[in-house]
């Protein structure tokens, strides 16, 4: 265009990023964190394998993956993102989690399971750091337990109850979860790096609302990003990879499976589920607001939970 190029200020390498997650797993704050992701690696080890339905299962291998998917309506995706996350103020992923756990229930009979959760991975672990404009791809994969004993018949308050359990228990998560993740494999201690070492045979990952940004006369466009799309000999790290996204308007979830471990019907009869019980979750909290605060949304201030109704109560606010 005959003009002087104007490029904004360079932002962090990937090898500056990989270095400060190194050191970041040495710190205080990430050891601080180490007694929670220890029990929940003991504890996952005692979970019931899924059940599969090949009398003799075959590799797991990603030739033989294929792909199941259910989708919500426009409107329910939009109450899942303005009105439930404002009511409940939470994250569309946490109702997700719940519809995953009663699902998940519902087909293997077990109270509780540990589920890996994939996130973004750019965590502000330094100050120091700016990704803004970093390209690669960051991620982060932590577990995550689910036993709020949410039953295949319940009542509201049991729902309520089950859904303040688990947004409670992520915002606990130290740093956002990638704690987990440089514990295990950045730590200098080998003792701590293989007690982590523990994988769940299910990952969910929430890729959030996609919107398809073209600019005229581009030399590539993309419809839509790729969830989850692997293909060669290797063997595949988990039995079901659960990718959810927004696309024109519309949450759609892809369930990730071998047809070696699991027949058509039998991942496609869950994804219909998994829909059913996100619906319901969006209508209950649709309609009812929650008023009870807790002391985690004030993390600096020095209130019990007593304290913090007390004084709610007396601006009336509770």
């Amino acid at each position: 265009a005959g003009r002087t190029p104007s490029l904004p200020l360079k932002t962090t390498s990937i090898q500056h990023w990989g270095q400060a997650l190194h050191h970041y797993a040495q710190s205080k704050e990430v050891l601080a964190s180490l007694p929670l992701w220890t029990e929940l690696a003991k504890t996952s080890r005692n979970d019931q394998p899924l059940p599969v339905d090949a009398p003799q299962p075959g590799v797991n291998d990603w030739r033989s993956a294929a792909t199941q998917s259910a989708m919500l309506g426009a409107e329910e995706t939009q109450a899942l993102m303005t009105n439930v996350t404002t009511n409940w103020r939470t994250q569309p992923h946490d109702l997700m989690l719940l519809a995953l756990e009663q699902t998940l229930r519902e087909w293997t009979g077990a109270p509780a399971f540990t589920v890996d959760v994939e996130a973004h991975g750019r965590e502000a672990v330094s100050g120091e750091l700016d990704l803004l404009r970093t390209i690669g791809w960051f991620t982060s994969i932590y577990p995550v337990r689910l036993a709020h004993g949410l039953p295949a018949t319940h009542t509201p308050e049991q729902m309520v109850d089950s859904l303040r359990q688990l947004r409670d228990a992520q915002r606990q998560l130290p740093a956002g979860g990638i704690a987990f993740g440089v514990l295990r494999y950045l730590h200098d201690d080998a003792r701590i790096r293989n007690e982590l070492d523990q994988a769940s045979p299910v990952l969910f990952n929430y890729l959030g609302i996609w919107r398809k940004q073209t600019t005229p006369g581009a030399m590539f466009g993309f419809a839509q990003p790729l969830m989850a799309v692997q293909r060669s000999n290797g063997i595949r790290p988990y039995q079901l990879e659960i990718n959810a996204a927004v696309f024109a308007g519309r949450l759609r979830v892809d369930w990730t499976y071998s047809k070696n471990l699991h027949r058509d019907g039998t991942v496609a009869q869950m994804a219909q589920r998994f829909i059913t019980h996100l619906r319901a979750l969006i209508r209950y909290c649709t309609k009812h607001v929650d008023d009870k605060r807790s002391t985690l949304e004030f993390p600096t201030a020095d209130l019990s939970q007593h304290d913090l109704d007390d004084l709610l109560d007396e601006f009336g606010e509770h």
